[in-house]
This record gives structure tokens, sequence and C-alpha cells, in this order.
């Protein structure tokens, strides 16, 4: 019952969509059809996965209307301009020298343990085993902790989106786009993770989308994109980098699983309302509501993290609790099917629900689905590369809210500010096209 409805969610979507928009990278799309996929594969129940409760598939239901509802709602504000209009438009450009020291250092954090992993694998470890043991570690308090977790990841997050967008729509800087790439790959195989080949993957065909649509519709004018790459070739050039890219995923997946492969993809996208089931039940004697300071903890928690460290005061205690129920979901694994357990994919409507319940799952969810409405016609319509940065990440979260609510994990937060304040230099000029001054 609750995969039809879904569907007719999906269905109703697409119709009351425009044509131009009717594609995966319109976050609406995205979402709808990825929670239809997800609840679908979770009612199947393959490899004895756990049963979900009505009530989770009611809250996800209900979450992913209100997720749409909100971002059909932002179409009425397409034409409207929430700050006042001048005769001057920014115009952005990448600061390469700045991101490629970025890159290099992240590149030197995470170089150690990529040693370490090369040499384990080396001598028959795998790549699981050693996903396993940086699962087990924790980083200690102090610098220790503030540097990977709120300087190190942040940079490294910010970078992807960037890459890719300097690739389709910069100047395709070399030095930058291939220090990026040597980062990912320090990082897949340093902690064994698959995401930043998986990001960089999503945001290289989200980005090519968005590039066809705005071909499609006119020749853009503020975009650095090179003259001398044609149609035919950039679209050679996407189907080799696709391929090359998924092959990279497959080769990643197959050394962490090589005898489980279908059994870890199946958990990966079936498991998550298994998770939210048991989280809830999990929450529920606590009587726990946190109005918000759950979902949108990475803002909350980075700026009393740093008035704790750097001022001495104790942490606000209504946001410790907060932090300490999303980190528990993370640090503590449960059962999703007899021999089988797993953390961290409580899915988006869990933070939602543990803000505010039912009125909190569609609140948030109206308001999510409001704002990511919002920046896709913003980008649409702006094309400058700063806001295409900024929506590729964002579109990230909107992907990956099976995992969690993005918002709520600082790193993320962090990296907005980086795309939004660091990696471009800003210059005025007029509509006219006038030229640029600082």
């Amino acid at each position: 019952m609750w995969v039809y409805i879904l569907l007719l969610v999906c269905v109703i979507n697409i119709i009351f969509t425009n044509k131009d928009d009717r594609k995966v990278s319109n976050p609406s799309i995205c979402f709808s059809l990825l929670w239809t996929f997800i609840v679908w594969l979770s009612s199947l129940r393959w490899l004895s996965l756990h049963k979900t409760a009505d009530r989770e598939y009611f809250l996800i239901c209900i979450g992913t209307i209100f997720f749409v509802v909100g971002s059909q709602l932002s179409k009425l504000f397409r034409d409207k301009n929430f700050v006042t209009q001048t005769n001057y438009e920014n115009e952005y450009n990448f600061r390469y020298r700045l991101l490629c020291i970025l890159a290099i250092g992240c590149i030197l954090f995470y170089f150690p343990d990529f040693v370490k992993s090369i040499i384990a694998m080396l001598s028959g470890v795998s790549l699981n085993d050693v996903r396993s043991s940086v699962q087990e570690s924790e980083y200690s308090t102090g610098l220790a902790n503030l540097i990977p977790n709120y300087i190190i990841l942040p940079v490294a997050i910010a970078l992807e989106p960037l890459a890719i967008i300097d690739f389709w729509f910069g100047k395709r800087n070399k030095p930058f786009i291939g220090l990026v790439l040597v980062l990912v790959m320090v990082r897949a195989l340093g902690d064994g993770g698959r995401t930043p080949v998986f990001n960089m993957v999503l945001y290289f065909i989200v980005a090519n989308i968005i590039l066809n649509q705005i071909k499609k519709k006119e020749e853009p004018k503020n975009l650095e994109i090179k003259e001398e790459i044609k149609a035919a070739k950039d679209k050679k050039m996407f189907k080799k980098i696709s391929v090359a890219g998924v092959a990279l995923l497959g080769v990643l997946t197959f050394m962490r699983a090589a005898n489980t492969i279908f059994r870890k993809l199946y958990f990966y996208f079936a498991m998550s309302p298994v998770l939210f089931s048991r989280w809830n039940e999990y929450m529920e004697p606590a009587h726990y509501r946190g109005y918000g300071l759950v979902s949108f903890n990475g803002i909350f928690y980075f700026f009393d993290y740093i008035r704790k460290n750097f001022f001495g005061s104790d942490y606000v205690e209504s946001i410790i609790e907060a932090y300490n129920a999303v980190a528990l979901t993370d640090s503590q694994w449960m059962k999703i099917a007899p021999t089988t357990t797993a953390n961290a994919y409580v899915s988006c409507f869990w933070f939602f629900y543990t803000d505010g319940g039912v009125i909190g799952v569609i609140l948030l969810s109206l308001l999510y689905g409001f704002v990511m409405g919002r920046c896709y016609d913003r980008m649409k319509k702006k094309k400058d590369i700063c806001t295409l940065a900024l929506f590729l990440l964002l579109y990230q979260g909107v992907f990956f809210s099976f995992i969690r609510f993005p918002f709520a994990k600082a790193y993320y937060v962090i990296a907005i500010v980086i795309v939004l304040y660091v990696a471009f230099e800003k210059t005025m000029r007029r509509r006219n096209n006038d030229r640029a001054f600082d």
C-alpha cells in the first residue's frame, strides 16, 4: 500500500512539474523517486530484513508528500526577489591557488592513513576490515578533534562539487581538478569509504544534466565555459568519465565485499526504514523532543563547540542533549536482520520526528522541500558558478536523505560556508555587462 501511495505522489509531482524540470536534477523528483525505491526495497524484506512498522511507513509517506508540496509551493515565489534589485550583479571566479593549497593540505592529512591502508591490503587485509577499524576508532578531544572534523573534513567535502563545477562550467584548471581527484582516492582507500567517489560521480552526472538544461534554453552569458569544447566532445567525455566513475565504485565495492555485494547493496538502500523504526522505539521511552536542535544540530552545536572550547564556558544542556542523540545513531549499532547490524541510516525523517513528532515531520519536510525548490529555481536563474556549486552540495544532502538530515552535521554546514565565502573571488559588474570592478 505504501509503495502505491508514493508512486501516486511521484506521478502527481511529475504532472505538476514543468516539462523542462522533469529530471532527476530537480530535488523534488529525486526525493520522491528515491523514497519510492527505498520503501519498495524495504517492503520486499529480502535477506531476512526485519519488518518496518506501519507507523514509520506512514511518516515516510507524509514526509515525502510535504517535501513535494513545499517544492511545488516554492514555484509561487519563482519570480519573487527578497533582496532589492540593483544595477549590479555578482561575478565569481575560482580562487585556484587557495583551493589547491587546501587540497594539498587535506591530502597530507589523510596520506598517513592511506599508506597504512595500502600496507594492510598488501598484507592480505580487506578494504572492509580497514573500514571497520576506522569506524571503531575515535579522535580525541582538543585539536585532534577540531582539525579533522571542523577543518579538514569540511574542506574535503566542499572541494568535491567545486572541482566538478570547474570541469563543466569553469576553466578546467588541471592542477586543481587533479589534486581533488587525488584527494578523493586517498580518502577512499585510506578509510575504506566509498562516499567521496560516489559524491564525485553524483556531482558529475547532475552537473551535466544542469549544463544541458541551460544550453537547451539559451547560451549562458555568465558561465566561463570554453568555447572550443563542443557538445559532441562533451557528450563523449561524459560517457567515458561516467563509466570510469561507476567502474571505480564497483571496484571499491568488490574490494570491501567480494562475496556479499548484493547483500550489502540491498541493505544499503533498504535498511533505512527499519533503522528509523528501531530508533523511534529506542527514543520513545524518554519522550524526547528536540524542537529543531536535532535536525539543525550542525549549526547549533558548532557555535556552542566554539564557545565552549575557546571561551571556557559549559555546553548549553539542550544542545548537547541533541548532539548526543545524533551521535548515538552513529555509534550504536542496531539489528536490521537476524545476523546483521547497522548504524547511521536512520533517514532525515527520524531527525524531523525526534524534533517534533508527526508535526515535526510535516513542517520540516515542508520547509526542506520549499528551500530546495527555491535553490533549484535560483540556480537555474542565476547560473553563476557559486550558486551551482552550492546547489550540488545541497542536492547531495537530498540524495543521501535516507542516511540522515545533512544539517545535523557540523562538517556539512561548514562546507557550505566554504563554498559561499572562501572558494570564490567575488566582483561586481553592471547588468549591461560593463567592466567588472572589485
